[in-house]
């Protein structure tokens, strides 16, 4: 159901302002406070509500809990001409992120790829965030990582892995460039915290109990001292797989350790330069060719247009810069 037409609607620039104002009233550096406002506000011009300012008391409350730390600046403790293995000093994750995104980009235009892989990292946030950040480049941006466990392996009802989502960017030339963000859960974990906070009861299939029942109740996953339940992952076990091997890049590589034995996240980015592989126009037009074909391919019975990884996103932001972003009611008081 569309709910939008019930919710206060607030301009983008109002609510970054907000934001920014409590995450530097709560001992954030300007510089933090900024960026991650940003962040979380972006996620809700692009309908990831999951990650936006629904989030901004969780971060308030680690802050002033000291599980945050404030100003902390993530530093390269491992590096080799294309890789590096960075320690994000429990800051917050966003600025981690941000900075591997950047270091991978250096390293890929004087090696052709970068990748960086982060430990003791907070929650980032929307990934697409962040491997959006290559396109500027003219290159391909992936970011993985793994978090508290939360989702159950393929016929396992314990909750041993993160949610574990991947964000590719591709560019394009004439055509919008791709975007792919996604968990590898069936729905973030922050979907059922929505679903609860609004009162609602949530599709059959997203997650089970504590004894392994499929349920359609929030509060089966969620309990006051943490996950009781677990998400399901998608697509059965081609969906845990994914997840699995997530796992092992961003939690194994790192150094953070795989969910089932982790407190933060393990961070893996990669930047694959374009130019390095072949001429930069040539892909871009390949890509280009590739979209319109999808585009104009024959439509299955009830779809009326064919849409591209983060081509939603991209059209509800526009709308959103437009018309004001519809917050709910609970997240805004």
């Amino acid at each position: 159901m569309d709910i939008d037409h019930l919710m206060p609607v607030l301009e983008a620039g109002f609510l970054k302002w907000v934001a920014s104002e409590l995450l530097l009233r709560s001992g954030a550096t300007v510089e933090e406070s900024e960026y991650v406002a940003k962040c979380l506000v972006e996620s809700d011009l692009c309908g990831h509500e999951t990650h936006g300012l629904m989030r901004l008391n969780q971060y308030v409350k680690l802050l002033r809990e000291g599980k945050v730390k404030s100003g902390a600046k993530p530093r390269v403790v491992r590096e080799t001409p294309s890789t590096a293995v960075v320690d994000g000093g429990w800051g917050f994750g966003q600025i981690t992120a941000r900075d591997s995104m950047n270091l991978a980009i250096s390293k890929a235009r004087e090696v052709g790829v970068g990748i960086t892989a982060a430990y003791n990292c907070n929650h980032a946030g929307r990934l697409g965030e962040y491997s959006k950040i290559a396109l500027d480049h003219d290159m391909i941006g992936i970011v993985i990582c793994n978090d508290r466990p939360g989702v159950a392996p393929y016929g396992s009802i314990d909750p041993l892995m993160g949610t574990n989502p991947v964000s590719i960017a591709i560019p394009a030339g004439r055509m919008k460039p791709i975007i792919l963000d996604m968990a590898t859960s069936v729905v973030s974990g922050g979907r059922v915290r929505l679903a609860r906070l609004r009162g609602e009861k949530i599709p059959l299939g997203w997650i089970i109990d504590k004894d392994g029942k499929p349920s359609t109740d929030p509060a089966d996953l969620h309990g006051p001292t943490g996950v009781i339940g677990a998400l399901l992952p998608f697509g059965g076990y081609k969906g845990s797989g994914l997840a699995i091997a997530i796992e092992i890049l961003a939690g194994g590589l790192s150094g953070s350790g795989c969910s089932h034995e982790t407190v933060g996240a393990g961070l893996l980015t990669a930047a694959l330069d374009i130019r390095s592989f072949t001429p930069v126009e040539v892909f871009k037009e390949r890509v280009d060719r590739f979209i319109e074909a999808i585009k104009n391919s024959r439509k299955a019975p009830g779809f009326k247009e064919i849409l591209l990884p983060g081509e939603r996103a991209q059209r509800l932001r526009e709308k959103r810069l437009r018309e004001g972003i519809p917050l709910d009611e609970k997240v805004w008081e």
